[in-house]
């Protein structure tokens, strides 16, 4: 009889201690509740509202931009508001962080996110740079505007390259030089404030201008009846007869074409017209496509064109080899090389250079030679 009373009483005991821990609990706790609306007053629906540090304080709002968080702790908390796919721009989101005290059932009315900020199309763009733009924001908490850039529309904070920062907030603009030309970059930026990031704009994409790597590529451009930004090596010391002279009378794209005199049965080091190219034009690791037309008054199957691409600390002198079938049938016929850069050089004092390797004695022509990135 003792060991049931005993048992009775524990029971008793246990549901006393656990009435109390829950009335304890339930004066300890209290609810925040309010409306979230955007900067144009205007109810915001599925906000993600969150008490910071604990995962299960988190509710979104309904259609009228309402939510109610139960069982938060009295005390200070960090409240957060989040909105993505603003706009139905799955890449745009606002976000605000609050300091909230709440030591009873606390109705916090409306609060106001953020308008999000959203990158204009980028405009002035040139072959090494672009202007980018913003709307201004309008939270009172600003910190900084970020600007970030990368290779891919994967953009964020983490992936992407930061290139601009500014604590003002009226400065909306940013003029990004250094870019390489024919290239392909994303762009995102985002505002902060004390609390981290407040809203991350919409992500744009620009191609930069291409440039024309060899210049006179069609020979028109002449001073002294020799082509500017050309240099001609006939070498003719090794044959006084070898020549290269400007013919007038043929070409594929203009009235101009290089005519090349091979004195020889052979030769391969015999003739070069060489270019020097500006800095910083050619790409590491970058795809291009050599082209150029040309015809013979001869027949040979062996022939080739050396590409040389060097500069003048050889960390780049980089040979690809073309070959080429001369027919003596007087028409034009055309080369498309395509070839990739090494990943390192250094690109200053680069100079291409053609080098012809004849099997055969006679003239030959060459016109409408280009070079561009591809890729």
């Amino acid at each position: 009889m003792k060991r049931v009373l005993l048992s009775v009483l524990i029971v008793i005991l246990s549901l006393l201690t656990s009435c109390s821990k829950e009335s304890e609990n339930s004066n300890n706790t209290v609810k925040i509740s309010g409306f979230v609306k955007s900067s144009n007053n205007i109810p915001e629906e599925n906000v993600k509202v969150s008490i910071l540090n604990f995962e299960n304080l988190t509710k979104y709002t309904d259609s009228e931009g309402y939510f109610e968080i139960e069982g938060v702790v009295k005390g200070k908390h960090d409240l957060t508001l989040l909105k993505n796919n603003v706009n139905s721009n799955s890449e745009v989101f606002v976000q605000r962080t609050l300091s909230v005290t709440a030591n009873e059932d606390t109705n916090l009315n409306a609060l106001l996110l953020p308008n999000p900020v959203i990158l204009n199309p980028a405009s002035e763009i040139t072959s090494s740079s672009a202007l980018l733009s913003w709307n201004k924001s309008t939270d009172n908490s600003f910190r900084e505007y970020k600007l970030y850039r990368h290779n891919s529309s994967g953009i964020d904070e983490k992936t992407g390259t930061l290139v601009h920062v500014t604590t003002d907030i009226n400065k909306i603009s940013f003029f990004n030089n250094g870019l390489n030309n024919s290239e392909t970059y994303f762009y995102r930026v985002f505002v902060s404030d004390e609390f981290g990031s407040i809203g991350g704009s919409n992500i744009i994409n620009f191609k930069t201008q291409s440039i024309q790597v060899v210049k006179n590529g069609s020979f028109e451009n002449l001073t002294n009846n020799l082509p500017d930004n050309w240099s001609l090596e006939a070498n003719d010391f090794g044959n006084p007869k070898n020549t290269i002279t400007i013919d007038n009378t043929d070409a594929t794209d203009g009235v101009n074409s290089i005519k090349i005199y091979h004195a020889e049965e052979k030769g391969c080091f015999e003739q070069w017209i060489k270019q020097s190219i500006e800095d910083n034009v050619l790409i590491e690791g970058a795809k291009y496509k050599l082209t150029f037309d040309y015809k013979s008054d001869f027949s040979s199957a062996n022939s080739l064109v050396n590409l040389v691409l060097r500069n003048w600390n050889n960390s780049l002198s980089e040979w690809y080899r073309i070959d080429l079938t001369f027919i003596n049938d007087g028409q034009w016929r055309s080369v498309n090389f395509e070839f990739t850069l090494p990943s390192k050089f250094d690109n200053a004092n680069i100079k291409l250079m053609t080098h012809f390797c004849v099997y055969a004695k006679g003239n030959y022509w060459i016109d409408n030679l280009h070079m561009e990135r591809i890729k």
